[in-house]
């Protein structure tokens, strides 16, 4: 399955600078992390679309084959014009549902003058959330931050 979102293909990325396995199969994706088998965002079956239908049993079944009966069932959709109604027949199912929001850059845009310093804060390497905060001419511009490195995430 091609990947389509931005946050999505980041968050492959991620998970698989930090270990994890994704099988691309023709209709999704099936994400898995050897070293933390039940972590729930570590180890999904991402679909390209909610499913509807006879299609949410499909959805699964494909967990179910990956992951074994006993894995808390965990599915993603990389659907970025899909809306929250779209996950109503997960939840029919008795699944709980989440839609959250991510914000993407078009473009990044170089600071108009001063100088740039850009630092962490926090410990990246004992992967604790990490933040990003950028100074520009001494004065403080903006913090960004990467949690999904976290072991507990």
């Amino acid at each position: 399955m091609e990947i389509v979102s931005v946050g999505w293909s980041t968050e492959l990325a991620l998970l698989q600078a930090r270990g994890s396995v994704a099988e691309h199969h023709r209709t999704h994706v099936v994400v898995s992390t050897p070293d933390r088998p039940a972590d729930r965002t570590a180890n999904f079956v991402l679909l390209r679309r909610a499913p509807r239908g006879a299609d949410v049993a499909i959805a699964l079944q494909r967990f179910t084959t990956a992951f074994g009966p006993a894995a808390p069932v965990s599915l993603a959709v990389d659907d970025p014009e899909g809306a929250r109604s779209d996950l109503e027949p997960l939840a029919a199912q008795g699944l709980t549902t989440q839609a959250p929001l991510v914000l993407v850059a078009t473009e990044v845009v170089r600071p108009a003058a001063g100088d740039v310093e850009v630092r962490t804060v926090g410990d990246a390497e004992a992967g604790v959330d990490v933040r990003f905060q950028a100074t520009v001419g001494g004065r403080p511009a903006g913090t960004a931050g990467v949690s999904a490195a976290g072991p507990g995430w």
